[in-house]
């Protein structure tokens, strides 16, 4: 359900939705939150579509605790301006009584 979300909210470019799927811990490429927020924005603004596909969809408990889930699937991406498709792969911990992200990479 909270994949799914993440991904309608992503589609729909409606930035302050998707961002809510992520914790303000979260931490991109040594940028924090409101950085990585900043930048999806900007990105956004380029871009008249985009469709995101999620496929072959594991999740996992972390070992540490029940508070955290390991999430993998293939992305299909298509944008106006740009197709790929990765495996990503995400950890959602629990943060103010809901879901988020904490951390994402892409591992092919």
């Amino acid at each position: 359900k909270n994949v799914e979300e993440w991904r309608q909210d992503w589609e729909s470019r409606n930035i302050d939705h998707y961002a809510r799927h992520y914790s303000h811990k979260f931490n991109a490429d040594g940028h924090g939150y409101k950085d990585w927020v900043e930048q999806k924005r900007k990105v956004n603004a380029g871009k008249k579509w985009l469709k995101v596909g999620v496929s072959d969809l594991s999740v996992f408990g972390h070992p540490d605790g029940e508070d955290m889930v390991v999430v993998t699937f293939a992305q299909d991406y298509r944008s106006s301006n740009l197709s790929n498709r990765t495996v990503k792969r995400q950890y959602w911990s629990r943060d103010q009584g809901r879901w988020r992200v904490i951390f994402e990479t892409v591992i092919s």
